[in-house]
């Protein structure tokens, strides 16, 4: 199955809190409208949040409340096929860890592309 990258012209995060079943929240109630092709530094002490954060934004986990926001779509109303075209426009590269090492940082990026069909 071929599928085609969806471009992303807007980005939201609305009212995301999150908590690991304790009373409390890891971050509560964020709203941001990510502005796109800009660069924006993530900044906060270990554990505070960070990384799980990009992982809601990108998709990959389910917050506690609240909603990411696609071209106007909210994620969690999108089956996993809808969502595909979307995920396929998404990536996270971290600074340490979740890099394959026998990759170039290029390569890394670029594997979920090969995986997928959809580099050219």
């Amino acid at each position: 199955m071929n599928v085609r990258r969806e471009r992303i012209t807007s980005l939201e995060i609305e009212n995301i809190s999150h908590n690991f079943g304790g009373e409390d929240h890891l971050f509560k109630d964020i709203s941001y409208s990510i502005p796109l092709g800009k660069i924006i530094v993530l900044e906060g002490g270990l554990g505070s949040g960070k990384s799980l954060l990009l992982r809601v934004v990108a998709g990959l986990f389910d917050t506690t409340k609240g909603n990411v926001i696609y071209n106007k779509k909210r994620l969690r109303d999108l089956s996993f096929e809808e969502s595909v075209p979307m995920r396929l426009s998404t990536s996270i590269c971290f600074e340490n860890g979740g890099l394959l090492m026998n990759k170039t940082l290029s390569e890394n990026i670029k594997l979920p592309l090969l995986y997928h069909s959809q580099w050219r």
